[in-house]
């Protein structure tokens, strides 16, 4: 509108100049603003990234169990740098101790997985309690000649521990009349 005015000799040359600066200043300042606004999108779009990576980098910190247990050692203490995989804290699932029995491969014969069984712990050596064999290692044991079977109790006995030494006796099926 200055311009116009300016060419109709109704305001100054001075003054249609001066308005025209006032323009440029404006569109300057709102392209800085722009530019600033920009800036402050990418700076929040930064911020949010590294948010996001310092949540899942907490997530990986986070030790879950994948089953209900009670902690039976603790590989690392607190503090103490690990690696991906590394043991931190081991679980015993009580609902799955079975004994790890040993038999002599020249006996092994007639082994079979469901096969009852009777186990004495060490600790209660008057005590008889019911189980079954469960599992048969595929590959056994060439130094000492012999089969590895896991034989589950039919009930977990309260106090059992870990480690605990045991003498198992597997029922193999019945031969009616042998020697």
């Amino acid at each position: 509108r200055y311009r116009d005015l300016g060419r109709k000799n109704f305001v100054s040359t001075s003054a249609v100049d001066g308005r025209v600066q006032e323009l440029a200043s404006a569109q300057a300042a709102i392209a800085a603003s722009d530019a600033n606004l920009q800036g402050a999108r990418q700076e929040l779009a930064r911020l949010k990234a590294d948010r996001d990576g310092l949540v899942q980098q907490q997530r990986n910190l986070r030790l879950l169990a994948p089953v209900a247990g009670t902690i039976a050692s603790r590989d690392a203490e607190p503090g103490s740098t690990v690696i991906a995989g590394q043991s931190v804290l081991r679980l015993i699932a009580p609902e799955s101790l079975w004994v790890r029995v040993r038999i002599d491969q020249g006996r092994a014969r007639g082994l079979a997985v469901g096969q009852p069984a009777s186990i004495v712990l060490r600790g209660e050596p008057d005590r008889q309690r019911d189980g079954k064999v469960v599992r048969i290692e595929p590959l056994s044991d060439s130094i000492t000649e012999e089969r590895i079977a896991q034989v589950e109790f039919a009930a977990l006995p309260a106090g059992v521990s870990v480690g605990e030494m045991a003498e198992v006796t597997i029922r193999v099926a019945v031969v009616p009349s042998a020697l």
